[in-house]
């Protein structure tokens, strides 16, 4: 972790790690791993590098198994509900959807049930970039993702305390069996990272669906209607 403005972060995927003979950029540290034995941990937790620490890289872990597959056991709304109702920082969660459309920068889109299809009455997620420096590519790659209705994806992100049915994500991928969903390059390893990696139109496989005949609309909130979000809110507004 080092101090410094958005030159920095923007360069940062590109920036290697290097750890007891195990070399990667941070990019390849996301979508892979190092095996570390012998590393001293720091009350902040750093890693030290001394002579004695080993380091192997291995490959990363598909969003299908664990620990990452327990990100989507639940429905969206049920984690949502729960990561708000700690005291600390929303953590991850993970959830396959449908786009729909565009809301100004944000992404509209309706989660899938396990079968691969959406609920009538499935609730409307708004994804909403989460930095909107135009130097990081999450704004630019939300706005390509609403091009393409109906497309299927699997999005990982953390929920928007203070927006309801809101998430922040960070990363998406191909839903596994769905027909029009994305195809990302071998190397990406079924995972876009949404502030570094920029989506092109040779990303998505499949042919669109008919458009729905009933226009993209508000539909029920799945947290602004939760008694605890509601709560909450209450109580934070005083």
């Amino acid at each position: 972790v080092r101090p410094g403005g958005l030159a920095r972060a923007r360069g940062a995927g590109a920036v290697s790690v290097a750890l007891g003979g195990g070399v990667l950029d941070h990019a390849g540290l996301a979508r892979g791993g190092l095996r570390i034995a012998g590393a001293t941990v720091s009350a902040d937790g750093r890693l030290g590098a001394g002579r004695g620490v080993r380091a192997t890289p291995v490959p990363g872990v598909s969003w299908d198994q664990e620990p990452l597959a327990a990100l989507f056991a639940r429905p969206a709304a049920e984690a949502v509900a729960e990561l708000l109702a700690q005291d600390a920082e929303p953590g991850l969660l993970g959830c396959a959807v449908r786009v729909e459309g565009a809301a100004g920068d944000h992404l509209l889109v309706r989660e899938l049930s396990p079968d691969g299809t959406v609920r009538a009455d499935a609730p409307l997620l708004r994804l909403r970039p989460a930095h909107p420096h135009p130097e990081l590519a999450h704004t630019a790659n939300l706005r390509r993702l609403a091009g393409r209705p109906g497309l299927a994806l699997r999005v990982v992100g953390r929920p928007d305390p203070d927006r309801a049915a809101t998430l922040r994500p960070l990363a998406v991928g191909p839903v596994p069996g769905a027909a029009y969903t994305l195809r990302l390059p071998p190397e990406w390893r079924d995972r876009a990272d949404l502030g570094y990696d920029r989506l092109q139109g040779g990303h998505v496989t499949g042919e669109a669906p008919a458009p729905a005949p009933d226009p993209v609309g508000p539909g029920p909130d799945p947290l602004a209607d939760s008694p605890l979000w509601r709560v909450g809110r209450l109580l934070e507004a005083g």
